[in-house]
């Protein structure tokens, strides 16, 4: 009795022993097998992703870098990168700019700068570019926010810290053909380290910006009403 005993407790105990193997087993031979990939799409003629709703365009910080160096505004690097996005108008504000012909929703990190209640309508100058590390843009009307994204969502994705202490100096320049006096100076600073499971990334930028001119020479208008980035001296602390 004792044995038989001891003989059924052992095939109780190296049952789930065997089960847990086989299927381990069967997961392996199923993960090394290739997966095939099926895009299905309902749209009657061959369109490019950027035009099509619900599509996301990713402005790497290659890319974003490269277009910093010639504009330091997030709608202008928009307007050159995204096709749906309209002209910038290089202002505080964002009137009149749009995303498939609507007005977008910015977030930063996926946090929404403005609301239908509050909506200032600087939600592109929240944030100095030089904290960025890309641009995720959603093409179409969306309500994952619960907010007004008719246009779309561009969601601005800062810089992560760092493994190792790192400092980063950025000094910029623009100049005016007619009026030397008039033109920009930039400077950016910003530190980021790690110790132990503490994260730490802090960043100054501080911008002084003159007068604009036309191709002809003459002045352009400045928006008294909306708020302009001519003339002015913004200071950032991230």
């Amino acid at each position: 009795m004792k044995f038989k005993l001891s003989k059924l407790c052992f095939a109780i105990l190296a049952g789930p022993l065997i089960t847990n193997n086989a299927l381990a087993e069967q997961g392996s031979k199923e993960s090394a097998e290739p997966v095939e990939t099926i895009v299905v799409t309902a749209s009657r003629i061959e369109r490019p992703l950027s035009q099509i709703p619900n599509t996301i365009t990713v402005i790497d910080e290659s890319e974003l870098q490269q277009q910093l160096s010639l504009q330091h505004d997030i709608s202008t690097v928009l307007g050159n990168l995204i096709p749906s996005f309209s002209p910038s108008r290089q202002k505080m504000t964002s009137a009149g700019e749009s995303l498939r012909g609507r007005k977008p929703l910015y977030l930063i990190d996926g946090v929404p700068q403005s609301n239908p209640l509050r909506s200032g309508g600087r939600d592109g100058h929240t944030i100095d570019p030089f904290f960025l590390e890309r641009v995720e843009v959603l093409h179409g009307a969306n309500a994952i926010h619960g907010l007004g994204a008719a246009g779309g969502i561009i969601n601005l994705i800062t810089k992560k810290p760092t493994g190792g202490l790192e400092q980063q100096l950025r000094f910029d320049t623009t100049v005016q053909s007619d009026k030397l006096s008039e033109g920009s100076v930039g400077v950016n600073y910003s530190l980021s380290n790690r110790w132990d499971n503490a994260d730490v990334l802090a960043g100054v930028s501080w911008r002084t910006s003159g007068m604009s001119y036309d191709a002809d020479g003459k002045l352009i208008g400045v928006d008294n009403t909306q708020g302009d980035t001519m003339d002015a001296i913004p200071l950032m602390v991230f």
